[in-house]
C-alpha cells in the first residue's frame, strides 16, 4: 500500500519486480501472424476434410450396393438369369429391374426421378432412362440397366445437386456385369498398372472402345477412371489423385 497517499497502489510480484506487459504493437503483430498462419493452413485442412467425406461416402454407398447384389443373387439366382431386356431409354422397364433386384437390400432409398427429371430435383443421372434415389445421408444414386451391354451402371453422386458435379470429385461411376456377378469400378480391368488408369487406356468391354482416363486433360472421357484409381488405391485419395 502506498502510505504517502495519492493514487493507486503500485503492485509489484513477490520477488519485488514489475511485471513486463506485451505492447499493442506486440499484440497487433502476433494476431497476425496466426491470422496468416491460419490462412495457409485452413484450405489445406478443409480440402483433407472434403477428401474424408468423399471417401467415406463413396465407400458406404460401393458397400451397400454390393451387398444387395449379392442378396439378389441369393434369392434370384444366376444374374444372366434375370429379367432384364431392356433398352437404353426403356425407362419404365429399367425402373422395374431397380425395384425388384436393387430396392428391396437397400434401406432408406427414396425416389428422385427418371432422366432429366431426376437430374433437375436431385442432380444426377445416369441417362434418360436411368431412375435416381436419394440416401438418408444427401447421397444420390442413379441406376440405368442396359441388355445390349449385359451391364447395370450405377452413378453415386456424394452430395446431389451441390457443385462440382464432377467424376472422381463428388460423382463415381460402379458397373455390375451379369457375366462376373459382382460389383465394379467403372473401367474396370484386370492386370493394369497405376500409370494406365491415371493416364489413359482402352477400356475394352464397350464396343466403341473409348480411352479412359483419371487426369483433367485426357483426349477422351477425362476422370472415368478416377473410381477405379480410388478402388485400387484401397480407397485412399493420394497426392496426385486429381482432386
Amino acid at each position: 500500500m502506498n502510505l504517502r497517499g495519492g493514487g493507486a497502489p503500485q503492485k509489484y510480484p513477490l520477488n519485488g519486480k514489475k511485471i513486463k506487459a506485451f505492447t499493442l504493437a506486440e499484440v497487433l503483430i502476433t494476431l497476425g501472424i496466426i491470422g496468416i498462419v491460419a490462412a495457409m493452413t485452413m484450405p489445406v485442412l478443409i480440402g483433407k476434410y472434403q477428401k474424408h467425406v468423399a471417401i467415406n461416402r463413396v465407400k458406404k454407398a460401393y458397400s451397400e450396393l454390393s451387398q444387395a447384389f449379392q442378396r439378389a443373387q441369393a434369392d434370384y439366382g444366376d444374374p444372366k438369369d434375370w429379367v432384364y431386356e431392356f433398352s437404353s431409354n426403356d425407362a419404365e422397364n429399367n425402373k422395374m429391374f431397380i425395384e425388384t433386384y436393387i430396392l428391396p437390400y437397400m434401406k432408406g432409398l427414396q425416389f428422385c426421378g427418371i432422366g432429366d427429371e431426376a437430374k433437375e430435383k436431385c442432380g444426377n443421372s445416369a441417362g434418360v432412362s436411368a431412375s435416381s434415389y436419394f440416401l438418408e445421408n444427401g447421397t444420390t444414386i442413379s441406376f440405368a440397366a442396359y441388355s445390349r451391354n449385359d451391364v447395370a451402371v450405377m452413378t453415386v453422386d456424394i452430395n446431389g445437386k451441390t457443385q462440382p458435379n464432377r467424376l472422381g470429385r463428388d460423382r463415381f461411376n460402379f458397373v455390375f456385369k451379369y457375366g462376373q456377378n459382382s460389383l465394379r469400378p467403372y473401367g474396370y480391368q484386370e492386370n493394369l498398372s497405376r500409370d494406365e488408369i491415371i493416364n489413359g487406356y482402352v477400356y475394352n468391354d464397350l464396343e466403341t472402345k473409348p480411352t479412359l482416363a483419371c487426369k483433367h486433360n485426357a483426349a477422351t472421357n477425362p476422370y472415368h477412371s478416377c473410381t477405379f484409381l480410388l478402388f485400387y488405391d484401397g480407397w485412399e485419395m493420394k497426392p496426385d489423385y486429381p482432386w
